[in-house]
């Protein structure tokens, strides 16, 4: 069983660009064997093929954690008519680590939104931030959960 870690990702920007995004997030994640409909999938944005990945390898470089999120969940989808402007927050979890490669890739992809990602992981005492904004890195840090006290968040971290 692995430690889960707790992300927090904002994405914002155009409402029509949101939108996008939010509908290509959307996808069927198989657990067990059992299928679920989910708001938030890497493979959406990042496919990795099915068996071809049998020491998780790709997952780990591609999308920064070995599995797909964990219980993602979609909130607070604001829209602000004067300037077009629309925002949405997911929380998922993810397994050992953040998916730091996913939201630097899908920067990428999305180069007109911003993609901010809080994360923390209590097994390990870790926490960090990072924001992605036009394609690009434009903050990122991590450390020990006590020397990054200002980053907590309503999770628990």
């Amino acid at each position: 069983m692995p430690n889960f870690c707790q992300n927090r990702m904002m994405v914002s920007g155009p409402k029509m660009d949101v939108d996008a995004f939010t509908e290509q997030a959307k996808g069927t994640v198989s657990w067990g064997g059992d299928l679920s409909d989910e708001v938030l999938t890497f493979h959406q944005f990042i496919p990795i093929p099915e068996g071809e990945d049998p020491f998780k390898k790709l997952r780990v470089a591609l999308w920064g954690t070995d599995r797909p999120p964990f219980d993602p969940t979609i909130t607070q989808q604001g829209e602000y008519d004067e300037d077009d402007w629309k925002r949405g927050r997911y929380d998922f979890d993810t397994a050992w680590s953040p998916p730091l490669a996913f939201v630097k890739t899908v920067g990428k992809m999305y180069p007109t939104l911003m993609i901010s990602l809080m994360y923390c992981e209590m097994g390990m005492q870790f926490r960090g931030e990072l924001v992605v904004s036009e394609g690009k890195v434009v903050h990122e840090i991590d450390g020990v959960i006590r020397d990054l006290d200002y980053l907590v968040w309503d999770s628990g971290c």
